[in-house]
């Protein structure tokens, strides 16, 4: 039995179907785009935190294009279930039956430190569950050992609402889980997310992020962002191929990747010239 395990949680990136209140503001293509930095720049950490990892992709008969899109030097595993709830205890269970401890997150927390992972695992060691709250209401992390996995944890959520970190807690709590709770952290669901990722990452140097790089080229005018002035690139992790399709370099951050209407700024939102 390994010691620990990281899942990934990802979606296969079909227009229209991933980042969808951020496509509302930026537009589906530059939504998709973004998406597949956020993948990119997760699947960077997970190599970086040198944890075993899977990558969980949904829908479950998207293999063959989920490997094609990341590559063939991962683990995967197809999420299964019905709501996302019962897919994530369904890959606890498959992977508590090869490892002691289980980290999951998601693949819309670019920039997450790996300190937050070592943490995450370490912690696991003293409590049965660990937890990392999202500013949404949610959770980017969530953690259990082959000995504390709690089934009422992931059923009766109201999944995608402000509640469900709050739910969850309610419920780790009345079966009397030990529960570590990690430092609050920014998922990036909404275009104010997007504002606030980039106005504590606008003087990363290049090459530190994939999505850092990709706003610059697209979107600094509107986000009121230049390239950094210094400024050798920090070296990356093996570029995924989620970053690779798109052409990302430490140079040159997306040549050539249409964006469409997203390119400019949209006629329904007021666009500041900086971020708050």
């Amino acid at each position: 039995m390994n010691e620990q395990r990281l899942l990934v949680f990802v979606r296969l990136p079909e227009i229209g179907k991933v980042k969808t209140r951020l496509a509302r503001t930026m537009g589906d293509e530059a939504a998709l785009a973004l998406y597949r930095c956020f993948v990119a720049d997760t699947l960077a950490l997970a190599r970086q935190s040198a944890y075993p990892f899977t990558v969980c992709f949904h829908p479950p008969e998207a293999h063959r294009a989920v490997t094609e899109w990341l590559g063939t030097d991962a683990s995967y595993m197809p999420q299964t279930g019905g709501d996302v709830g019962e897919r994530m205890y369904a890959a606890f269970c498959t992977a508590l039956s090869d490892a002691r401890r289980v980290v999951l997150i998601g693949s819309d927390i670019p920039g997450l430190p790996p300190e937050m992972l070592h943490e995450a695992f370490a912690s696991l060691d003293a409590h049965d569950a660990v937890i990392g709250p999202a500013s949404d209401g949610g959770y980017y992390l969530i953690g259990f050992t082959a000995a504390s996995i709690l089934p009422a944890s992931f059923s009766g959520i109201a999944w995608g609402s402000p509640a469900v970190f709050r739910s969850t807690m309610d419920i780790l709590h009345e079966h009397d889980v030990d529960v570590h709770v990690l430092p609050p952290w920014n998922d990036v669901d909404e275009y104010g997310d997007l504002e606030s990722f980039f106005a504590s990452r606008k003087d990363l140097p290049v090459g530190a992020l994939y999505t850092v790089d990709f706003l610059r080229a697209r979107f600094g005018s509107i986000l009121g962002l230049s390239a950094p002035s210094s400024a050798e690139p920090r070296s990356l992790p093996p570029q995924p191929r989620c970053a690779r399709g798109l052409g990302l370099s430490a140079s040159d951050p997306l040549r050539g990747w249409p964006v469409g209407r997203a390119s400019e700024p949209p006629p329904s939102t007021s666009l500041r010239s900086g971020v708050a």
